[in-house]
């Protein structure tokens, strides 16, 4: 992690150089998304997990659009934006669903009642839409078109920093709720299904991608 830090902020800050970006704000996002990325694993609230979830994601679509004078980054910007609310939305209605079943917002609450309620519709419902909403916010298969698409048009240093450090703390998260939720969790099976079909277009639909970013990707 350190090195994929030092490498894209070197890689980013030689390329604000060369087309005249202050620094600061640039700095600023990265700081927020640090943020995001350290406190997301240990959240263990429904309003914090969105919160936190939100900070990072606001701070990746700031930095995706940071050359606002190119076309392609405005684009890539406002794409991500429009993609990234509604996962969002998916978030916030499994969460919804989730206190309205239980009234709690806790994950350890909610984790003893599952082990008593045997998993109910209400909470499969609700933690299927929280994890659905995680997953199309880090573009797993089979929702990954629209974030390949925004890696192959923005920078480098901006694909690289998007495409890992998005991806490290949702992804931790997502395993450390699958873990807690046990094998027989209806978010095992999205887990395992997304991990599939990840691996198997990922293998096979490189060979028809043409741009470098998009085929190591």
């Amino acid at each position: 992690m350190i090195l994929i830090f030092n490498a894209t902020s070197v890689t980013g800050i030689k390329y604000l150089d060369s087309i005249t970006i202050p620094m600061k704000e640039y700095s600023i996002l990265i700081i927020f998304n640090l943020i995001g990325l350290l406190f997301l694993p240990l959240t263990n609230d429904l309003i914090s997990l969105f919160v936190i979830v939100e900070l990072q994601s606001y701070s990746f679509y700031l930095i995706t659009a940071f050359n606002n004078e190119s076309y392609y980054s405005s684009r890539a910007g406002l794409t991500y934006f429009l993609i990234g609310g509604l996962a969002s939305i998916i978030i916030l209605f499994g969460c919804a669903s989730l206190y309205s079943a239980t009234g709690l917002t806790s994950f350890d609450g909610l984790f003893s009642l599952l082990y008593h309620d045997n998993f109910s519709p209400n909470l499969n419902v609700g933690f299927s839409s929280m994890i659905l909403g995680l997953i199309i916010k880090i573009g797993t298969a089979p929702m990954h078109n629209w974030l390949i698409n925004i890696y192959s048009i923005v920078p480098t240093y901006v694909t690289a920093w998007v495409s890992l450090m998005g991806k490290i703390s949702i992804l931790t998260l997502i395993f450390n709720l699958k873990l807690k939720l046990g094998v027989e969790s209806v978010v095992t099976d999205i887990v395992a299904l997304t991990s599939a079909l990840s691996m198997l277009i990922g293998s096979i639909g490189g060979l028809f991608h043409f741009k470098n970013k998009t085929f190591c990707l």
